[in-house]
């Protein structure tokens, strides 16, 4: 399969947030998967490629409701054109989630979300956010929850 995991961080940043995906991506790419990682564009990153895992950066800043800034668009173009068969985006409330929410349901590809723990769930600010998600969360292929007594499940 092609498949995208979309991740606001990853390596070389550190993070509970970029090990979990690096470790899928990796394993994934190790069972012969073609796999390749959106990000954000790092200064400090030297390669485009880990362990057979391609690296595909995006100038991008922000989320639905602080507002995105940057390449967003390409961003958008690379998960609907890229020819991939599967994106797990992984978290919300940040840029690889948040810009593709309005197409959730449109794309040529099955599309996971991992929440992980919607985190502005009780913030004022997040309240829109997650009113529009209660229509929007049906339209993906499937959601996957760190733990089913968690406040993302």
């Amino acid at each position: 399969m092609r498949v995208l995991l979309a991740s606001e961080f990853f390596y070389p940043s550190i993070g509970g947030a970029q090990e979990v995906v690096r470790q899928i991506a990796t394993r994934l790419a190790a069972r012969g998967h073609d796999v390749t990682v959106a990000t954000t564009r790092l200064a400090e990153r030297r390669t485009r490629e880990l362990e057979g895992v391609r690296i595909e950066e995006f100038e991008i800043a922000g989320n639905r409701m602080t507002g995105m800034t940057g390449e967003v668009d390409r961003y958008r173009h690379h998960v609907r054109e890229g020819g991939f068969d599967a994106l797990l985006t992984y978290a919300a409330q940040q840029w690889t989630t948040d810009a593709i929410l309005d197409d959730v349901g449109d794309l040529p590809l099955r599309t996971v979300l991992a929440p992980c723990g919607f985190s502005g769930l009780k913030r004022p600010l997040y309240d829109r956010y997650f009113a529009d998600l209660r229509s929007i969360l049906p339209r993906f292929d499937a959601i996957v929850v760190h733990s089913p007594t968690y406040q993302d499940a």
